[in-house]
């Protein structure tokens, strides 16, 4: 199957909705063959004994740098809506470079709020948070392929608080609550996302 950006409507659409919220959630963007490829050659990663030496694999659950595995994981960092995507959100200076998976087998996981890279826009106590009405330019972003399906929360891995890139804060860890100082808080809980 070939893959195809979306059209310039589509795009914008997205655009303005991953700028708002920081991150959207894209169903259907791989097909069943393309996730089979995908789990096989993720195990067959995990599944080698020079995974770990050759600097591939580095705990349970978390491998990086798979374009030096497989030409199929390569392949993703170029594919169809993807790249347009992140041209589009990061302009044309855009560089992809992680290509990593999170395997959560049962009872692994990264179970605290975090945020996945660094706190580019911090802001001091007494700020709030960013104003809403602007957009904040988008230095780093995730695209993550959910490669099996997540039907309750004890599947994990993946929740997001929607507006919370405008909180300019890490997030406090109280319990299982997502809250951020700006004052957003909400539960998702995604099959797939992009989010920033």
């Amino acid at each position: 199957m070939k893959q195809i950006p979306f059209n310039t409507e589509t795009t914008q659409t997205i655009v303005d909705q991953f700028n708002r919220d920081g991150w959207i959630h894209l169903p259907g963007v791989l097909t069943g063959e393309e996730i089979a490829a995908l789990t096989e050659g993720i195990d067959a990663v995990f599944d080698d004994p020079n995974a770990e030496e050759t600097n591939n694999v580095y705990d349970a659950f978390s491998a990086v740098r798979l374009f030096e595995r497989d030409a199929m994981f390569r392949d993703m960092l170029v594919r169809e809506p993807v790249i347009s995507l992140a041209e589009k959100l990061l302009g044309d200076d855009c560089h992809l470079i992680a290509d990593g998976v999170v395997r959560n087998r049962p009872g692994e996981a990264v179970n605290h709020w975090h945020t996945d890279d660094l706190l580019i826009f911090p802001l001091p106590d007494e700020i709030p948070h960013h104003d809403p009405r602007m957009n904040i330019p988008n230095m780093i972003i995730n695209f993550q392929f959910m490669l099996t399906d997540v039907p309750t929360i004890e599947y994990g891995p993946t929740e997001v608080v929607p507006g919370s890139h405008y909180s300019g804060r890490r997030p406090e860890n109280s319990g299982d609550a997502p809250v951020t100082k700006g004052g957003f808080r909400s539960r998702k809980k995604p099959k797939k996302h992009y989010g920033n």
